[in-house]
């Protein structure tokens, strides 16, 4: 195949890069082939990830990351869809969890969140598409309403990135009014895995969990 262009890569996008390649050829390709035909999350795969600093290469140094830009971590993505397609795409869901908390949250929270996913694996979910709206954030109809001195929870959140694997999900919400200050993140909650809900391989639905204060995200924050 003919290789019309190539970006260039500095020596920490190559270094990750060169990680990546040996890790698939030695870990992730020789699976990939089950894995697809099992139509399984390779749960196998996550501690690999995880003793590389792939995982958490994205993420600020000061939270155990490995500090690398996203030109790396694309790069990174790329190396190993090219031996397992399952596995790039854990490492897209882990990022997808991770960026609203490093964008939005406060410093306990990244401590708490992102330091679980760098030093010990532990991915935050990222509770977006529903039936009836897709990945449409503006069409979605899950709501969280206060309730004493937590939120309750109704709505139901279809195809998750990581499923069932990680402890805390990020669920986008409807705001409870708009306005020209209302945005997306406005609409977060966490969900601690121990609530209650139906959880298959395509459906999560929440059964009304009431979330206490000290559990909960407004804005991308969680309150201590």
């Amino acid at each position: 195949m003919t290789v019309l262009w190539q970006m260039p890569l500095n020596p920490e996008s190559l270094r990750w890069q060169q990680t990546a390649e040996k890790l698939t050829a030695e870990k992730f390709a020789p699976l990939a082939d089950s894995i697809d035909r099992d139509q399984r999350y390779p749960v196998e795969h996550l501690g690999p990830l995880l003793e590389s600093g792939i995982s958490g290469m994205f993420l600020p140094k000061a939270y155990g990351g490995g500090g690398a830009s996203l030109v790396s971590l694309v790069t990174v993505v790329e190396a190993i869809a090219a031996g397992c397609g399952s596995t790039s795409a854990i490492m897209a869901a882990l990022s997808l969890g991770a960026f609203p908390v490093l964008l939005g949250g406060n410093e306990a929270q990244k401590q708490a969140l992102l330091g679980g996913l760098a030093r010990k694996g532990e991915a935050v979910n990222f509770a977006l598409s529903e039936r009836g709206a897709g990945s449409d954030a503006a069409a979605i109809t899950t709501s969280a309403v206060r309730e004493g001195d937590g939120w309750r929870i109704r709505g139901e959140k279809c195809w998750l990135g990581n499923g069932g694997i990680p402890s805390i999900s990020l669920c986008l919400r409807k705001p409870a009014m708009k306005s020209a200050t209302t945005s997306v993140a406005s609409g977060y909650r966490a969900i601690p895995k121990a609530q209650p809900s139906t959880s298959t391989r395509t459906r999560w639905e929440f059964a009304a969990p009431r979330l206490p204060i000290s559990r909960s995200i407004r804005g991308f924050r969680i309150p201590a």
